[in-house]
């Protein structure tokens, strides 16, 4: 679900000398989905700090970058996508799903969708023009969205969470880590993002799932 923030004089105060990181923010960071569909438990789901996981590299022709994606995950185009979606999810969540991967697919760089048939998650790839990222921009940029967030649900029947936030590294080679939860009436969804910069690369991955899943174990496997 694309959340119909709208950016005050603070946040552009904030970050005014970097118009780049503002445009990202607004379209990326504080995008999260809320489509509920139907879930099956797999391995990947349950992953620990210490497991070993499994899956699959793939490829981003764009930068080159390497992510590592549970088996089941597999890369469709937009078009197929969104014919998985309108089989899956109502009329309404279908709409704000394919809102949000029209603003994702506008976004510089290349875009790429992989689906998990068997939980029903999607985890969505931007490649992006190198943008180192401090904790202290990390961290207003965190404000902005929970105060937006808020505004977003008033008077609606969804309301947002945030269960985790999490800045480790440096500016030039950093990982960027948040989960929020939707839910409402016959809803709830989980949305994991991080921006991810390393060796003069910047990544955006979003995971959208059903479910509260620990995806660190794979991040840490991709190759920048």
């Amino acid at each position: 679900m694309l959340l119909p923030f709208i950016w005050r004089s603070e946040a552009l105060i904030i970050m005014r000398k970097n118009r780049f990181k503002i445009s990202f923010f607004i379209i990326a960071l504080l995008c999260a989905s809320c489509v509920q569909v139907g879930k099956e438990m797999v391995s990947w789901v349950d992953a620990e700090e210490t497991e070993q996981v499994f899956g699959t590299y793939h490829f981003l022709d764009a930068n080159g970058t390497e992510i590592y994606l549970p088996e089941d995950f597999e890369k469709y185009s937009i078009a197929s996508y969104q014919k998985v979606i309108n089989k899956l999810a109502a009329e309404d969540q279908v709409n704000n799903e394919f809102n949000r991967l029209n603003n994702l697919n506008k976004m510089k760089g290349d875009f790429y969708i992989f689906f998990d048939e068997k939980t029903n998650a999607t985890c969505t790839v931007n490649t992006m023009p190198y943008t180192p990222l401090s904790k202290r921009e990390a961290q207003q940029f965190l404000g902005i969205m929970r105060l937006n967030a808020e505004k977003s649900v008033r008077n609606k029947n969804i309301s947002f969470k945030k269960i985790t936030a999490r800045y480790s590294g440096t500016p030039e080679n950093c990982i960027f880590k948040s989960i929020y939860k939707a839910e409402g009436e016959k809803l709830e969804t989980f949305t994991s993002s991080y921006f991810i910069t390393s060796n003069n690369k910047t990544i955006f991955l979003q995971l959208s799932t059903p479910f509260e899943a620990y995806f660190d174990p794979f991040i840490k496997k991709f190759r920048m």
